[in-house]
């Protein structure tokens, strides 16, 4: 059987899986069988991790699968029986206007100092049958090829798909690596090496560089290596990205991934007062966006991404959920018009 055909029979009988790609990678890596449980797995195996925006309100979803399967042929096993499946809350839309007085009233504080910078979110919403997402899968794989690619399944109706640019943080071989992912411009079928970025850019990027460099210096990064920033391209769009990569232990490595989360990429600054107004301003919970996911092997490896340029597919729509970093010198429409642009990285490869 073909990876699409087990994904469409999975997601008719309720099983739980995830199929990923990591970037410049060619094959896909699925996880299939068993449940998403909300315990770390204690045994040795590898297991796929999913943790929401804000851990307070969700718990995280392990999933330690019953086969690990690379590539596009699935073997014949046997699941366990099928899962109920549950009914999903549909998050609350915001519309324009709502979203310009938001923006200008979070812009205001931070021109007021009372913050350096938060990041808004809001959610689109399409038309989008359960049984497009295999070839939504596929298509993503294609057209964004360093991307991390994912289409995950909890067996409850709990349905997540999406192509993320953005490391959290990888650890192998005794090396662990992240980086500071901001701003955002179309390409438009420029060089990244003609792109200026404008001083809003500059700043909101630097912001998330020296938050990732006083965590490296909290945990005492042994032989840190800094890169950036330049310009990175992610489909159509291009950010300003500067790379870490520092000698590390897994176990050190995997505190540093937990004290990362959220980054101020996807939060703000200060932390705990951007996830004050972040809670005061949106209308929708995020659930897992702006979360991170991917895989541990216990002791050996992991590999994590921000939860970035995602949808949940509830009840026949996709949900895309979008968002763009707000400082002092923000302007609520260019912001808006961002959000835009990243849903654009769904959208252009949904069915027409």
């Amino acid at each position: 059987m073909r990876l699409k055909e087990a994904q469409s029979l999975w997601l008719r009988q309720n099983k739980a899986f995830v199929s990923f790609r990591l970037p410049a990678d060619q094959e896909v890596m699925t996880y299939a069988g068993g449940s998403f449980c909300v315990e770390k797995p204690e045994n040795s195996r590898p297991y796929f991790v999913m943790t929401p925006f804000d851990v307070r309100k969700h718990p995280q979803l392990f999933l330690s699968p019953e086969v690990i399967i690379r590539g596009d042929e699935i073997p014949d096993f046997k699941f366990g029986e099928s899962n109920p499946a549950f009914r999903i809350r549909v998050p609350k839309l915001t519309s324009k206007e709502e979203y310009l007085k938001q923006a200008a009233r979070l812009i205001d504080l931070m021109q007021q100092q009372q913050c350096s910078k938060v990041v808004l979110s809001r959610i689109v919403a399409r038309p989008f049958a359960t049984e497009q997402l295999p070839e939504l899968f596929e298509q993503l794989c294609f057209r964004y090829p360093n991307a991390f690619v994912f289409l995950l399944s909890d067996g409850h109706g709990l349905l997540w798909a999406g192509a993320s640019p953005e490391t959290l943080l990888h650890y192998a071989h005794g090396k662990a690596q992240t980086v500071a992912l901001a701003a955002t411009q179309k390409l438009e079928g420029r060089e990244l090496s003609n792109l200026v970025w404008s001083r809003k850019e500059v700043e909101e990027q630097a912001l998330v560089t020296e938050y990732i460099q006083r965590m490296l210096a909290l945990h005492r990064a042994r032989n840190l290596e800094v890169a950036g920033p330049k310009s990175a391209a992610a489909g159509h769009l291009a950010h300003l990205m500067t790379s870490f990569v520092w000698e590390s232990t897994f176990a050190e490595a995997l505190a540093m991934a937990n004290d990362l989360h959220p980054t101020p990429a996807v939060c703000g600054l200060p932390r705990p007062e951007a996830m004050r107004l972040i809670g005061l301003t949106e209308q929708h919970d995020r659930s897992f966006y702006t979360g991170c996911l991917g895989y541990v092997k216990p002791d050996e490896e992991i590999k994590l991404f921000v939860n970035l340029r995602c949808m949940q597919g509830i009840n026949n729509e996709a949900f895309l959920y979008v968002g763009g970093g707000l400082t002092a010198l923000s302007d609520p429409m260019d912001e808006r018009d961002e959000t835009q642009a990243k849903a654009e990285t769904l959208l252009a490869v949904f069915p027409k």
